[in-house]
């Protein structure tokens, strides 16, 4: 069923069925062209792996006489392939702070400025900083932040979706990945400039952290899996393998860029 939250991409709602058997499972299903159905998959294995809460990802197989789905790969027999989210019954950030469909700037701000301390009590807010530079997702907006209020231990319920506009674009070519380039990480126009001095060290200091583990994880063997699988050819497999190794060793300069607490040039 397709629904609309204000959602870019052609979305629907449906009942998976894992193709080893076992329960369906609701699940968000999302229509996406093949570069960027292949951002999406690669940063749900590197959120997984890295410890982030990212709902569980698949890629789909919808059969061949479903008409609302177009722009994914297409399977020899005729089946189309998707990217597919388990469902996670919590609003995104817009729907849970009660933000206007066409809100004016003085009401944006009032809501920001209520709900960012809020988010800055998650321990990982400063991993997702660093996340976000890393992969050069361009796209963190109140819409694929899930966010459930504050659980019982006082701790915020956050969930992180949406990831095909990571590596500069959903669109990317070799050429677009400059490892060196400070990309604009969205979190600085809406989330920095409501943290206060200390909630800003506390994201720095995570950020490190996450760095550490960027460095020592293993993303080439998934981009050249997933490469493999999606017909991507050796220069932008090359080029998106070389773009997160290079940039492991600057996660932590370019999120303190990001908190507004760096001084290098960012692009769009």
């Amino acid at each position: 069923m397709p629904f609309n939250e204000g959602n870019v991409t052609k979305t629907f709602r449906a009942l998976v069925q894992p193709s080893k058997g076992g329960q369906s499972f609701p699940a968000i299903i999302k229509d996406l062209p093949q570069r960027e159905l292949f951002n999406e998959l690669v940063c749900f294995l590197v959120l997984q792996e890295m410890g982030l809460p990212v709902p569980l990802g698949y890629l789909g197989i919808v059969g061949a006489t479903e008409t609302g789905i177009s722009l994914g790969p297409v399977l020899p027999e005729g089946q189309k392939l998707v990217f597919v989210s388990k469902e996670i019954p919590t609003p995104n950030l817009k729907l849970a702070i009660a933000l206007p469909a066409s809100p004016t700037p003085p009401q944006i701000e009032k809501c920001l400025r209520r709900v960012v301390p809020e988010i800055a009590k998650w321990n990982l807010l400063g991993e997702l900083y660093a996340f976000d530079t890393w992969v050069a997702n361009i796209d963190r907006n109140l819409g694929n932040i899930l966010y459930g209020g504050l659980l019982s231990n006082g701790t915020p319920d956050i969930w992180i979706i949406d990831h095909g506009r990571s590596f500069t674009s959903e669109a990317w070519q070799s050429k677009d990945l400059i490892p060196d380039r400070s990309y604009k990480n969205m979190l600085q126009n809406w989330a920095t400039p409501f943290l206060s001095n200390q909630n800003k060290n506390e994201c720095l200091e995570s950020a490190a952290h996450f760095e550490t583990k960027a460095q020592s994880f293993d993303s080439s063997g998934k981009i050249d899996y997933l490469a493999k699988m999606f017909g991507l050819d050796r220069i932008d497999q090359e080029a998106a393998k070389n773009f997160l190794a290079v940039r492991a060793a600057r996660v932590t300069e370019f999120s303190e860029n990001a908190l507004d607490m760096g001084r290098l040039p960012c692009h769009q």
